[in-house]
């Protein structure tokens, strides 16, 4: 499994985790080869359909996988043949919303959240918010230390809420060049 592909996988686990009306599908080809879902007790798999997982049991595993390749192990996934590629779908529910930027609207209860991920950590984070946007004051923080991915986001009032997003366009901005410049820091 590629680099880009734990991150995929990191992100939506860390998604799925914060925002509780997310939906994951883990696909290779055309095949669903594992699903994320919130409604129900306990892993299963339907009898010749693919497996079921709840967030918690899909962050532990990927986040177990994301510390065997941080030791330089190659990395599978079950249901893949080697060396495939997984592509991670992140759904959202009637009236939720993927905005541009990979923000994404999401009520919860009475209220909205607006948010992204990055794999900068918190105080990078904050630093970078300080140094480059204005108003960094309505966005959070939310560290996920087992994936290792921050979900810089606001809450609102859903009756406050903006549908945009454009509240956040500073602070993606800002992440999004510091993302870049780190990446092409590193030696290859």
């Amino acid at each position: 499994m590629s680099p880009a592909a734990l991150v995929a996988l990191r992100t939506a686990a860390t998604l799925a985790h914060v925002l509780p009306t997310l939906r994951v599908r883990v696909r290779h080809g055309s095949e669903t080869v594992l699903e994320v879902a919130h409604a129900f007790e306990g892993d299963r798999t339907v009898e010749g359909e693919r497996p079921v997982v709840s967030p918690c049991a899909f962050r532990r595993a990927v986040a177990g996988a994301h510390e065997q390749a941080k030791q330089g192990h190659r990395l599978g996934l079950v249901g893949l043949p080697p060396g495939a590629e997984p592509v991670v779908l992140v759904g959202v529910r009637s009236g939720d919303a993927v905005l541009p930027g990979g923000v994404y609207r999401v009520a919860v209860g009475e209220n909205t959240i607006h948010g992204f991920t990055t794999t900068l950590t918190p105080r990078r984070c904050r630093d970078v918010l300080e140094a480059r946007t204005d108003s960094d004051a309505l966005v959070r923080l939310h560290h996920d230390a087992a994936t290792e991915v921050t979900f810089v986001h606001s809450v609102h009032p859903t009756a406050e809420a903006p549908l945009d997003g454009a509240h956040l366009t500073p602070a993606l901005e800002a992440i999004f060049a510091e993302e870049v410049v780190r990446e092409l820091a590193v030696p290859v």
